[in-house]
């Protein structure tokens, strides 16, 4: 059985678990303590970027940490 193993299989290196890069506006909420209803109209007024693939709102992550430093990720003051 073990000679069709790889000889390197103890080098082979696992792949790293992936970052997300957009999240859910449900996950958003949560990730920033939030309600969904707050996410929304951050949305709706740019404060935050998203993207609708399918039926599936996509709120970028780089936007939200964008706008927990204090602004918009396009450099946009946000209130």
């Amino acid at each position: 059985m073990m000679e069709n193993w790889p000889a390197n299989a103890e080098k082979t290196p696992t792949p790293a678990k992936l970052e997300p890069i957009a999240v859910r506006p449900d996950e958003a909420a949560r990730a920033l303590g939030l309600s969904p209803r707050t996410i929304d109209k951050l949305i709706r007024t740019g404060a935050i970027r998203s993207r609708t693939v399918g039926r599936a709102r996509l709120v970028c992550v780089e936007s939200l940490r964008a706008f927990m430093k204090g602004g918009s990720d396009d450099g946009r003051a946000t209130a």
